[in-house]
């Protein structure tokens, strides 16, 4: 998982919230879990997030209603990526 600004860490705080159950960021690497729902577990996350170069950090959701917000922020999250990418393509040529 990768959030690239300020605007994307807005999104996820605001998706994490909207869960009504367990929210995790968990490293491949490393197996340390930390709780979303922590508000100091959250900013050491995001602070890893930041530094995770290999993109090794995995969202986990424990409520299935939970996987259609956090589907919904990775869909539009894509989206926005996306057009950036298009606009940086047609700006360059």
């Amino acid at each position: 998982m990768k959030i690239r600004n300020e605007q994307e860490k807005k999104m996820l705080r605001d998706a994490i919230k909207r869960c009504s159950g367990y929210v995790a960021l968990v490293s491949s690497t490393s197996g340390r879990e930390y709780d979303l729902k922590n508000d100091e577990m959250q900013a050491e996350a995001f602070a890893r997030l930041a530094l995770d170069s290999q993109e090794s950090m995995e969202l986990f959701v424990a409520k299935r209603e939970d996987v259609e917000v956090m589907m919904g922020l990775m869909d539009r999250l894509a989206r926005e990526n996306r057009a950036a990418e298009n606009y940086n393509e047609r700006k360059a040529a």
